[in-house]
């Protein structure tokens, strides 16, 4: 106490000229209508950019929580479709979707290796297994390799050994998606036929015949082809939709039916 009263002793000066300065305002804004509806506008003004300032921050620290939240929520609504029996048209069939989408987050990730592989944090405790889809909101990521109880490793499309059926979204012709190891944003397809007609600007589109991707997933745009020498097939250079070095959030897709595919599969492959 003693301590408090020295110090406002030394600083009486400073003290006694605030308390004057609150007195001037207080008159000067009691006494004129004009000079208090200056004051006042002008505190709103400060204390309105303080409040928009600090909703800002707290938007800003909210965003992970929000990202989980859309994620989630964009996940229960494409599996509240599939489960009610989506049609997709391929070719002259039409099959039904049996497939649930799982979004997870990217921990880990790489494009500047010959061989690229990504770590989300969904594990075999969150269902996740061998061989299931990983798709972004712009295409096609990967396919799960080896799972832990909380995380999982994903085979990248930027891979050497990714081999991924693929089809000309025009005219379906099928073709095989291959990374040569060099630039993360092109892609090759090989094993179309040269008769084929295509273009610059033909999209690239997954072809359904897989027990994990399913169809008409976008991969990407042809950038340039031309026929390999002595060969009748393109080799087609596309530009990948999907922006590998920014990803962030994507889905674990799991398709229902694959036992039931790879059982029927299995005489063929013998043959």
């Amino acid at each position: 106490m003693k301590t408090l009263i020295a110090f406002i002793l030394r600083h009486y000066f400073f003290f006694l000229f605030l308390i004057l300065e609150i007195c001037a305002f207080y008159i000067i804004i009691n006494s004129s209508y004009y000079q208090r509806a200056v004051i006042i506008n002008s505190a709103n003004t400060i204390s309105g950019n303080i409040l928009s300032h600090w909703s800002n921050i707290n938007e800003y620290f909210s965003l992970k929580q929000s990202n989980i939240s859309l994620a989630e929520e964009n996940a229960r609504l494409k599996n509240y479709i599939d489960s009610h029996n989506v049609l997709l048209s391929y070719s002259r069939d039409t099959i039904t979707t049996k497939r649930n989408r799982l979004p997870a987050k990217i921990i880990s990730n790489t494009v500047n290796k010959r061989n690229n592989y990504l770590i989300i944090n969904k594990g075999k405790a969150d269902g996740v297994h061998r061989d299931m889809a990983v798709l972004s909101t712009s295409g096609i990521v990967g396919i799960v390799k080896e799972t832990g109880k909380n995380y999982s490793s994903v085979l990248s499309v930027l891979h050497m050994q990714s081999k991924i059926s693929v089809r000309i979204k025009k005219n379906n012709y099928l073709g095989t998606l291959i990374w040569d190891g060099k630039d993360y944003r092109i892609g090759s397809v090989i094993d179309v036929p040269a008769h084929v007609n295509i273009q610059k600007g033909d999209t690239i589109v997954s072809s359904g015949f897989s027990h994990i991707f399913p169809d008409g997933i976008n991969i990407g745009i042809i950038d340039s082809f031309r026929v390999k020498e002595d060969d009748n097939f393109y080799l087609i250079n596309i530009r990948f939709l999907t922006d590998y070095n920014s990803l962030v959030w994507v889905e674990v897709i799991d398709n229902k039916d694959r036992n039931e595919i790879l059982k029927l599969k299995e005489p063929e492959e013998e043959e």
